[in-house]
């Protein structure tokens, strides 16, 4: 789909017409309650490949969609900042995941809907 858009230029009194092509990808919305991969590494803060590394070693779980894309529930954004937070305080991966509950486990949460 294409935009027009015009904007006006005071100096010379015309108009600067500029096109706007919207591929129909970025329209698509994800459903309110997860994030992408890349939404969920910018909003914590964190490198994907670190977000990665926090899925192999069970810190954080996502879900697959049908293009075999990562997508995390929100509520993985709180469980990064609490990681971060204990990896300052001097806690290693492995005591962080033993706090962890596994009844926190996202795929099971995701796979009740």
């Amino acid at each position: 789909m294409f935009s027009i858009l015009a904007l006006p230029e005071k100096a010379f009194n015309t108009l600067t017409m500029v096109e706007v092509n919207r591929s129909k990808s970025s329209n698509k919305k994800l459903p309110s309650d997860e994030l992408s991969v890349g939404e969920t590494a910018r909003r914590s803060g964190i490198s994907i490949s670190t977000l990665h590394f926090y899925e192999r070693e069970g810190l954080v779980t996502a879900r697959r969609n049908k293009g075999n894309q990562r997508r995390y529930a929100r509520a993985m954004l709180r469980r990064i900042a609490i990681i971060r937070i204990a990896q300052k305080a001097g806690l290693t991966l492995a005591e962080i995941k033993d706090a962890f509950p596994s009844r926190l486990s996202t795929k099971a949460h995701l796979s009740t809907r």
